[in-house]
């Protein structure tokens, strides 16, 4: 079963009902003397021990930006890599810029599909069918 490990935003209790609900290795950040850190000083901890961290996320910026909450996760990893790799520590959020950025390159995307599906497929002129590479016609 997987380890959960409750982020220190949240309320202990909600480990004790992830116990309850079967998974025994529930704990909470300051359970395991972690209390104070961010979740990006985390990281060793998470992989070294297999924890998954369970943290929150501000729906109302979500709906507000029409981005759907399954969204989140993937987009929270996005910019977690993005940041890393700029080597920018401190808090890692994702913020109502970067979901404005991505809502605005998804309609970009979506604009284009519809281009795309707009444009009309050239039909073949009468001097194409009678064109040595398609065949003979009839």
């Amino acid at each position: 079963m997987t380890k959960l490990l409750i982020d220190e935003c949240l309320s202990s209790e909600l480990a004790l009902m992830a116990r309850q609900r079967g998974h025994h290795e529930a704990s909470h950040v300051v359970w395991i003397g972690k209390s104070g850190w961010k979740d990006w000083e985390l990281k060793g901890v998470l992989l070294d021990e297999d924890w998954v961290l369970v943290v929150t996320a501000e729906l109302p910026l979500f709906h507000t930006h029409g981005v759907g909450i399954q969204e989140g996760p993937a987009l929270s990893a996005k910019k977690l890599v993005a940041d890393l790799e700029r080597d920018l520590s401190g808090a890692h959020e994702l913020t109502a810029e970067d979901l404005l950025s991505y809502v605005a390159a998804r309609a970009l995307a979506q604009a284009k599909q519809a281009e795309m599906r707009k444009t009309p497929r050239r039909r073949p002129s009468p001097a194409d069918e009678r064109s040595p590479w398609r065949g003979s016609t009839a």
